[in-house]
């Protein structure tokens, strides 16, 4: 991902996998904001032997293209370069990243227990030795979908999740959230969990101030197991307070992509929520784009 901005001035952004398949069709996205000039972006792939352009557009408004292009097909696995440059009267900007152009050469292999098989026998054995180790964890508790930084006052809200040693839901469990240092932590609500192992959560800060410690646990009081006992393992998380602007403290907002509970159906439309943390910032407008990927761009 190729990232420029200048203050007060115009900012871009193009998104590329840093691995590409060879030959194969795939996608980059390419992004402008506040430009305040007719401005030229150019994307370049680089290599030894040549220069290809993949984009080439012109425009004094904001845009948000994603365009399609095919990788060189080569023979072996190499890296090329990426160029964004973007420029225009008064202003110029140019970022070069490196991308890997892989080769991949799907096989089919076959393995059987043994090379021969005697008519009539069907192969469903295979003698052998395992070594295991034993657990006594019978399940984790984990805090999912929680902020990170809170503002005094503001009501906090998370899911604390449960699963067995398989990584399995949980469903219907008793937890039981509590606030403080391990050792001195009282308890803040009981909570039950659904179908996917998910208990929500929200609580007041009114009353707070500084890093709140959270604990979630399958008791109703934060014991220390025993040892080599089966047991839960209970989940911790910090809460810390936003600190406002000052000249030492650079104020940093960000956004968070909330998990899902579970996969995501084929062919139809989802919901995604994301998190804003704004930290110590003037009020404003930001400019948020959404990009699916997964090894490739979506």
């Amino acid at each position: 991902m190729s990232v420029g901005q200048a203050v007060a001035g115009p900012q871009y952004m193009v998104a590329i996998p840093a691995i590409l398949e060879a030959g194969a069709e795939t996608k980059f996205c390419a992004s402008l904001l506040q430009p305040n000039e007719t401005l030229v972006m150019t994307v370049t792939l680089m290599s030894q032997d040549e220069n290809t352009t993949l984009l080439q557009k012109t425009s004094s408004e904001e845009f948000h293209t994603c365009v399609p292009f095919k990788v060189p097909l080569v023979q072996k696995e190499v890296v090329q370069k990426f160029e964004v440059d973007v420029r225009g009267d008064t202003f110029q900007s140019a970022e070069v990243r490196r991308v890997m152009i892989r080769v991949y050469k799907p096989m089919t292999f076959i393995q059987t227990d043994k090379p021969i098989y005697l008519p009539g026998q069907t192969g469903i054995s295979h003698p052998q030795e395992k070594t295991i180790s034993i657990s006594y964890v019978v399940g984790k508790l984990s805090f999912i979908d929680t902020p990170k930084i809170y503002d005094q006052g503001s009501n906090v809200e998370g899911k604390v999740k449960a699963i067995f040693y398989n990584d399995t839901p949980i469903p219907d469990m008793p937890v039981y959230l509590f606030k403080g240092q391990r050792w001195s932590s009282h308890l803040l609500q009981n909570l039950t969990t659904d179908s996917n192992g998910v208990a929500s959560f929200s609580f007041s800060t009114a009353d707070l101030n500084g890093d709140i410690k959270l604990h979630v646990s399958n008791k109703p009081t934060l014991d220390y197991r025993t040892y080599r006992t089966p047991h839960y393992e209970s989940g911790h998380h910090t809460l810390s307070l936003a600190q406002p602007p000052s000249p030492d403290v650079k104020p940093v907002s960000s956004l968070q992509v909330k998990k899902k509970d579970k996969p995501l159906p084929c062919d139809s439309d989802e919901d995604i929520s994301i998190q804003y943390n704004v930290v110590g910032e003037a009020q404003g407008s930001v400019d948020v784009m959404y990009l699916v990927s997964g090894g490739r761009i979506v």
